[in-house]
C-alpha cells in the first residue's frame, strides 16, 4: 500500500524540513500550495541542502506531487487528503483560510465513509494551532459527527529545525527531533523518525520560545542595532553573544522554576545544554542566516506570551530579575528596519504614543512590573 502524507505549504519549512524527512522515511509526498512559484519548484522533485555543523549535503526529494489550490480540481485535492496517513500544516496560521474549505470537505467525506483515524499535524510554531483551527473551521463538523473528536487528531508540534529558502536553494539543518503533542494524537502518527511524543505540551511551546526563540531575538536585535547583516558575523561580537547567553540564563531559571520539579528535561543544566547546542547551530557559518530573519515582525515578537516579554514575566514570577531580557526588549523596541512593515508601525507608535503606551498595549506590561521599569531604564540609558 502506498505510504502518503500531504503537506500544506511548499516553502522552506514544508519542503525543506518536512518534505525532506517524509521522503527519507519512504513516503509519497503531496504538497498543497497557493503560491505558484513554490508549487512549481517542488512539482517534479527538488533538492535540499542539508546543513550540519561541519558539512552540507545535497539531497534529492522526488516521488512528489504538487497541487496549486484554486487552480487544481477540488476533487483531486480532496482525494489526495483522503489517501494520506496525515496532513502536515506548514503554511502559517494566516494562510489557513485558503486551505480550510478543502480540508473540511475531505474530513467530512472521511468521517462519513471511513472508520479510521486521521491526524492534522501543525508544524508552524504557533501555540494551540490545532484547537484554533478546529474552532474556526471545523466546529460544525465536530458537532455533526459525534465521533469526530475521537477520530480526528489536531496535533501541535514544535519545530526546532532551521530552514530557509535562498532564491532557488532550500537549506535545512540536519537536526532531527520534532516534539509533538502526544495527548492530541488519534490512532498513530506517520512512521517518520525523530517525531517525539510529549504530554502536557504547552511546556514544550514555552521551552522553545524561551530558549531557542529568545536566543534568536537576543542575537538579532542587538546585532541589527550594530548594523550587522549576517548571523555568523554577529557571532564574532562577544558583546552580542554574551548578552544572548545572559538573557537565556534568566529565562532558563524561570522555566526551571515553573517545570523542573515535574519534568527533568527542565532542569537548569538540561536547559543550559539545550541553549548551548542551539547557540552553536544558530552561529553555524554553513547556514549563515540573515539577521533580519531573526528580527522581522517585532510587534508579534513583543507580545506578552512571546519570546521576550513572556520569558521576562516568567523569570519575574520565579524571583529572577530579568535584567538582560529587558535589554533585549529595549533593543527590539528600537528596531527600525524600513523594509519590515511591523518595524515601521512600531516606530510610528513609539513616536506618536510613547514608550509607556507601547509597553502597555503591545507587551501588556504594566508600570509596576520589574520588566517595565528595567526596559524604561535601559532605553533611557541608551539615549542619554
Amino acid at each position: 500500500m502506498l505510504k502518503q502524507v500531504t503537506i500544506i505549504g511548499a516553502g522552506a519549512n514544508g519542503a525543506g524540513c518536512l518534505g525532506l524527512r517524509a521522503h527519507a522515511a519512504g513516503y509519497h509526498v503531496v504538497f498543497l500550495e497557493t503560491y505558484s512559484p513554490f508549487a512549481e519548484f517542488v512539482r517534479d522533485g527538488y533538492t535540499v541542502k542539508s546543513v550540519g555543523l561541519d558539512h552540507s549535503t545535497d539531497l534529492l526529494v522526488n516521488d512528489v506531487e504538487a497541487y496549486l489550490v484554486g487552480t487544481a480540481p477540488d476533487e483531486a485535492v480532496v482525494n489526495a487528503v483522503l489517501r494520506s496517513e496525515a496532513v502536515f500544516f506548514a503554511a502559517g496560521r494566516a494562510y489557513h483560510p485558503l486551505y480550510a474549505p478543502l480540508i473540511r470537505r475531505a474530513l467530512q467525506v472521511f468521517l462519513a465513509t471511513d472508520t479510521g483515524t486521521k491526524n492534522l499535524i501543525f508544524c508552524e510554531n504557533q501555540p494551540h494551532s490545532g484547537r484554533l483551527f478546529r474552532d474556526q473551521f471545523l466546529s460544525d463538523l465536530f458537532a455533526n459527527y459525534p465521533d469526530a473528536a475521537e477520530r480526528i487528531g489536531l496535533v501541535d508540534t514544535v519545530i526546532h529545525i532551521m530552514s530557509r529558502r535562498e532564491e532557488d536553494i532550500l537549506l535545512s539543518e540536519d537536526y532531527a527531533d520534532i516534539p509533538f503533542d502526544a495527548d492530541a494524537v488519534r490512532g498513530s502518527m506517520p512512521s517518520i523518525p525523530h517525531l517525539r511524543p510529549y504530554s502536557a505540551f504547552s511546556r514544550m511551546d514555552q521551552r522553545k520560545l524561551f530558549t531557542h526563540n529568545l536566543l534568536h531575538a537576543a542575537i538579532g536585535y542587538p546585532a541589527y542595532a550594530r548594523r550587522i547583516a549576517s548571523v555568523t558575523e554577529a557571532g564574532t561580537h562577544t558583546d552580542v553573544t554574551d548578552l544572548a547567553v545572559r538573557a537565556t540564563d534568566e529565562s532558563i531559571r524561570g522555566l526551571a522554576g515553573e517545570y523542573a520539579a515535574k519534568y527533568p528535561e527542565f532542569a537548569v543544566t538540561a536547559l543550559a545544554d539545550l541553549r548551548d547546542e542551539m547557540l552553536t547551530r544558530t552561529l553555524n557559518p554553513l547556514f549563515d542566516d540573515k539577521v533580519t530573519r531573526l528580527t522581522r515582525a517585532p510587534i508579534r515578537k513583543l507580545a506578552p506570551n512571546e519570546r521576550m516579554v513572556g520569558a521576562a514575566l516568567l523569570a519575574e514570577k520565579h524571583g529572577v530579575k530579568p535584567t538582560n531580557i529587558a535589554t533585549v526588549i529595549a533593543y527590539a523596541l528600537q528596531y527600525d528596519d524600513p523594509q519590515d512593515p511591523e518595524s515601521v508601525e512600531l516606530q510610528q507608535r513609539l513616536h506618536e504614543d510613547g514608550l509607556g503606551y507601547c509597553l502597555r498595549e503591545i507587551c501588556s506590561v504594566g508600570p509596576r512590573t520589574i520588566t517595565y521599569q528595567l526596559v524604561e531604564g535601559h532605553l533611557r540609558a541608551m539615549f542619554s
